[in-house]
């Protein structure tokens, strides 16, 4: 007895605005800001400039002074990643709830640099500028908590339907 089986598979891919996966990479990616921030921490910058062959290449120049020692920017990173990643999006917080939150890791941020200043080599004129910088740097990220409007975009970014058929030609079928 042989059985023949036949399987399709369609998908449908809505990817508006992006074309690829990779959306969901740029909306949730937070690599570019944590290397500011640390650059900024560092006294450093980037810039694109040309290289011996002509092409441009990404490199890293001095532009002031550090405003912590390496201990303190890996502390300070180490703190951000964990209230600023992709997870953090994840949440559903009405406003007021976010404002709150935002003031409270203002000020605890606030309260780690200056308790810590001395340790992590910070003048103490840099703190608020610091302290500015980053919070300047991911309130837009977190601001997506905001309502569930992160996850309810996410139908927009990317929405993927299956359809599987299989057919047996020697079961018989119950509608025709």
């Amino acid at each position: 007895m042989s059985e023949i089986n036949q399987s399709s598979q369609q998908k449908q891919v809505y990817n508006t605005p992006y074309i690829s996966e990779s959306a969901l990479q740029i909306r949730l990616g937070t690599e570019e800001i944590l290397t500011k921030i640390e650059l900024f921490l560092r006294g450093k910058q980037q810039i694109l400039e040309a290289g011996e062959d002509g092409k441009p290449e990404l490199k890293i120049i001095e532009c002031g002074e550090p405003k912590a020692n390496s201990l303190g920017v890996q502390s300070l990173l180490n703190r951000i990643t964990a209230i600023f990643n992709p997870a953090t999006v994840q949440g559903n917080y009405s406003k007021e709830m976010y404002f709150s939150h935002v003031g409270m890791l203002r000020e605890s941020l606030a309260d780690s640099i200056v308790s810590n200043r001395e340790k992590w080599e910070i003048e103490i004129h840099n703190c608020g500028d610091i302290v500015d910088m980053i919070m300047d740097s991911i309130k837009p990220f977190l601001s997506r908590v905001i309502e569930n409007k992160e996850r309810e975009s996410y139908a927009n970014t990317m929405n993927i339907s299956e359809n599987n058929n299989t057919q047996d030609s020697n079961r018989p079928r119950l509608f025709g």
